[in-house]
């Protein structure tokens, strides 16, 4: 992948790390991404109240979710061949025309249908951070000069520039693009630096747990 531009409980593994996802509600309350912990989380993702607050609500970004498939950082190339690639977020298996949900509010940057990416909202911009979602069914259209991610069987329709609630659908699981099976391919920057998003599911999840004792 390159380097651009639950009420149900699952466990799963990812980079070797067990640990369970709790449900996160479809709807969740709004928050301002700004004030998220920076990108010293990935060392120690929370642990103040306040922190643990701001984490929990966040949206976990896909439906019927199977297993984590390539966690972050350097691997083999799915392809074949001893060399190794940098593998900029996680990818997330799911069926076929599973919904993508929107991690957390912000502004549609980009929206793109022509690279390795394949169908995807390249970019989601919520303060300082940057979501990237890849591999969603559907193309992208032009109309009246504006970019439109367009899945009309899904009834998805995203334009570049717009607000998105957290927890909004935002396309479906497809196979566009450099993939060898269905499944999002879920990429988080802060500052412009690749963040491990198995660092920030760790901190929801913690934070669900607090909330509810």
């Amino acid at each position: 992948m390159p380097q651009f531009g639950l009420r149900q409980r699952t466990l799963v593994r990812v980079s070797s790390i067990l640990f369970f996802v709790a449900g996160l509600s479809t709807a969740l309350v709004l928050g301002d991404a700004s004030q998220l912990p920076t990108a010293q989380a990935q060392a120690a993702y929370t642990s103040s109240a306040s922190s643990t607050s701001i984490w929990g609500s966040a949206s976990f970004p896909v439906e019927n979710f199977q297993t984590y498939t390539s966690p972050f950082g350097y691997r083999s190339s799915p392809y074949g061949g001893s060399s190794e690639e940098f593998h900029s977020g996680l990818d997330m298996a799911a069926p076929q025309g599973s919904y993508i949900r929107n991690w957390w509010t912000g502004q549609v940057v980009e929206v793109s249908d022509d690279s390795n990416c394949g169908t995807s909202v390249v970019v989601v911009q919520s303060g300082g951070w940057e979501h990237i979602y890849c591999h969603m069914m559907g193309h992208v259209e032009v109309a009246g000069g504006q970019r439109y991610l367009v899945d009309r069987e899904g009834g998805i329709q995203i334009q570049e520039g717009q607000g998105l609630p957290t927890g909004a659908r935002i396309g479906r699981v497809g196979m566009t693009g450099r993939t060898t099976g269905p499944h999002l391919h879920w990429g988080l920057r802060y500052n412009s630096e690749w963040i491990d998003p198995a660092v920030v599911l760790r901190a929801m999840y913690s934070a669900q747990q607090v909330s509810q004792r």
